[in-house]
């Protein structure tokens, strides 16, 4: 079973937007690694940074997804992550389908996309890909200039913001090209260390 999460970035606040504008100035604004303080993942590590992503470090972002997954989501199954941010529910997903499954996290966004390689290393989860690539529907790989906003691109904001180049594709037309390029990669990775057992004498 393949399964399919479309991220929405963070939640939002019921705060009054003014208010919440206000205080994410006064946020600091460097990223580095922080270990979230509570909820379903509390004790693993994201790289964030308190202005972007301030739910995620508080462990108060995406309660019922991560709930949701946690009755649903299963040992050993592959799962997508669709616009991955800095990869909350991609830990989650980690979590959840163990060294024996696969999850796939898709972020177009290229600085994020290595926050979550970053993650994906603190948290020591061999079975996350981060695929730095977001999903749309060119007829094969096209490249988008688009808005960004706190480490996500975002199609809806003004096209005056600060514009992210990314590689876009369409996920039917990528997804056999993706699996045979991975199996490529496998099977180097097992002959490689066969190689490398032979000469060593073990």
């Amino acid at each position: 079973m393949v399964g399919v999460y479309v991220g929405g970035g963070p939640q939002t606040c019921r705060m009054n937007p003014r208010v919440k504008s206000f205080l994410r100035q006064r946020l600091p604004t460097s990223i580095r690694a922080h270990r979230i303080l509570a909820g379903p993942l509390r004790g693993h590590g994201i790289v964030t940074s308190w202005h972007d992503y301030p739910a995620a470090i508080t462990g108060r972002t995406e309660r019922p997804l991560v709930e949701w997954f946690a009755k649903n989501v299963k040992l050993g199954e592959t799962w997508l992550d669709i616009g991955a941010h800095y990869g909350y529910t991609a830990i989650a997903l980690s979590r959840l389908v163990g060294a024996s499954g696969r999850v796939f996290a898709f972020e177009p966004m290229i600085s994020s996309a290595g926050y979550v390689t970053q993650t994906r290393r603190l948290n020591d989860l061999l079975q996350l890909t981060v695929v730095p690539l977001g999903l749309a529907a060119p007829e094969s790989l096209d490249l988008k200039q688009l808005p960004t906003v706190r480490g996500m691109v975002d199609s809806t904001r003004p096209r005056e913001d600060w514009l992210e180049t990314s590689l876009i594709s369409r996920l039917d037309w990528l997804w056999p090209r993706f699996v045979e390029l991975m199996r490529s990669f496998m099977a180097s990775r097992s002959t490689s260390k066969e190689w490398s057992l032979k000469r060593s004498g073990a």
